[in-house]
């Protein structure tokens, strides 16, 4: 089927007879042919999230193509256009671009223009979005900017035909906001009615939907009060501390610590009270600290590492405050270690034991590994 759009309002056909002179003073102009060609009836598979969608229209036009304007834009599937923004792909002829839509069913429309005349020749395909799936996040820099991928590999994933990957999902859906600085920290929150993914990089941090990766919250949105200096460090969503939960599932805890100031948001909480999850800074009981930037859990209880005094300092999950860890063993003090701490993660039984590597705060080379077990302090 041929498609043609015409710049007439009506037509009119007059027979007259043959022996008659045509005698008025008219210009004629031959219209070129202008038309989209659907006799391929392409009929689009689902395409996946973040993937880049091809098209080509088969636009038919026997004019100089200079002449043309071009537009490729997305829509929700509905039978009007009466409050349905369309959102632009393109402004080529031939349609090379990645679709960040929100998975569901859309329109995908093209638009030649003839700028000469005005005359317009479209073509519209049905395409559904679908989620890009579950994988490996991962975050990274380059250029200056941060940005998101998606890893996905038959080693993790069982049901998948081939490994590939996503890439730029979080520029590609956020244009607006770029991300600047290095790498910090990804990790997502499952919890009740709070589901996102949150990123932080050494200046800027924000919330975005797993769904389509745009933002939800700013890095001011995620604060009673404003940080004092927004230069983020470190970042944990605690798994299967408070309870017996699905790993996959948060315990309603996340914790942040920006310019050696711990922050936490206590999910939990305020998803049964009905309010919006925010930071708290968390103030000391016993003078002034510098968090590093490996804030975690151990039975219930907020523990950060001292920088400034070398020492363990720790807070209840519905306290605003924290205060030196008591409690020593044989060869230390929590209270008093008195070391830089290079590194630290959860260990076998994650969920209290915590192996952590420390060196002298004057470097002589030497490194000492601690095994601790916060369930009994």
């Amino acid at each position: 089927m041929k498609q043609y759009i015409l710049p007439l309002a009506f037509a009119c056909a007059v027979v007259l007879p043959s022996c008659f002179d045509d005698k008025g003073n008219y210009d004629y102009v031959a219209l070129s042919g202008f038309y989209v060609d659907t006799t391929d009836a392409v009929s689009l598979p689902v395409h996946s999230q973040f993937d880049t969608l091809y098209l080509n229209p088969r636009l038919v036009y026997d004019g100089d193509k200079g002449d043309l304007s071009f537009a490729w834009t997305i829509y929700f599937y509905t039978s009007s256009l009466t409050g349905n923004p369309a959102t632009l792909l393109a402004t080529t002829e031939e349609l090379a671009a990645p679709i960040a839509a929100f998975p569901g069913r859309y329109w995908v429309e093209f638009r030649a223009t003839d700028k000469q005349n005005g005359r317009i020749a479209t073509r519209r395909y049905s395409l559904t979005v679908e989620s890009s799936g579950s994988g490996l996040l991962v975050l990274h820099e380059r250029d200056g900017l941060v940005d998101l991928d998606l890893v996905k590999t038959r080693l993790l994933t069982g049901n998948i035909a081939r490994d590939e990957v996503k890439r730029r999902m979080y520029t590609q859906a956020n244009p607006d906001h770029p991300l600047t600085g290095t790498p910090v920290a990804v990790d997502m929150m499952n919890y009740m009615t709070q589901r996102y993914i949150a990123i932080y990089t050494s200046d800027d941090g924000v919330n975005i939907s797993p769904d389509d990766m745009s933002v939800t919250k700013t890095f001011r949105d995620l604060f009673l009060f404003a940080p004092r200096v927004a230069r983020p460090g470190g970042y944990l969503v605690p798994y299967g501390v408070l309870s017996a939960s699905p790993g996959e599932t948060s315990d309603g805890m996340e914790m942040l610590v920006s310019d050696g100031v711990c922050y936490s948001n206590a999910v939990l909480f305020a998803v049964l009270l009905g309010g919006q999850p925010i930071f708290a800074e968390r103030s000391s009981t016993a003078g002034e600290y510098r968090a590093a930037p490996y804030p975690f859990m151990g039975f219930g209880q907020i523990v950060i590492y001292d920088e400034l005094n070398g020492r363990f300092m720790s807070g209840s999950t519905v306290a605003t405050t924290l205060s030196t860890v008591a409690g020593s063993g044989d060869k230390f003090s929590f209270g008093n270690i008195g070391r830089e701490l290079v590194h630290l993660a959860y260990g076998f039984n994650g969920q209290y034991m915590i192996y952590a590597i420390f060196k002298n705060r004057v470097d002589d080379g030497a490194r000492y590994l601690y095994v601790m077990d916060f369930y009994s302090t």
